[in-house]
């Protein structure tokens, strides 16, 4: 699906579920990607709320940038390539597979969780994170702030 598509479908999403006006549907659009492509199939709501939040800290701190599809594009060159493994902020955007969004259920709920947390509505329980990993992708040895003893576990996802 093309992007005009995929912000056409999102649109209706959230006229379907009663998105306050001003919502920005290119920033949901972006969230709700970075949701389904981040979460795993079986992650309950608050999984989804916490990787939906670390974009929203993001935003909020000078050291990113300050929408939500620049927090999502951050590492990624210009025009999508070259893409450098290790480099983005979120790791399929620069996995070297195309970054399709799968239709359905699945990007149906992460649009409504999109639009609850930018529209204010699902407290943020990472306890203001800007980063998370998964030690079951990584490793248990984790990234340095982790070790410092600071992560917030939602699942089998570091904070």
């Amino acid at each position: 699906m093309s992007w005009a598509s995929e912000l056409v479908y999102v649109t209706s999403v959230m006229a379907a579920l009663g998105a306050p006006k001003g919502l920005d549907a290119r920033e949901v659009t972006c969230m709700a990607q970075n949701i389904v492509h981040e979460a795993s199939r079986r992650e309950p709501r608050i999984g989804m709320a916490a990787i939906a939040h670390v974009m929203v800290n993001r935003r909020e701190s000078p050291k990113f940038p300050n929408t939500i599809c620049r927090v999502l594009r951050d590492g990624v060159k210009a025009g999508g390539f070259p893409r450098v493994f290790g480099r983005c902020a979120f790791t399929w955007k620069c996995d070297t597979r195309p970054d399709h969004t799968p239709q359905g259920a699945r990007f149906r709920d992460a649009i409504a969780v999109s639009v609850d947390v930018i529209a204010g509505r699902i407290e943020d329980p990472t306890a203001g994170a800007v980063y998370y990993y998964n030690p079951s992708v990584v490793g248990d040895r984790g990234p340095r702030w982790e070790r410092n003893g600071h992560a917030v576990r939602i699942r089998t996802a570091r904070f």
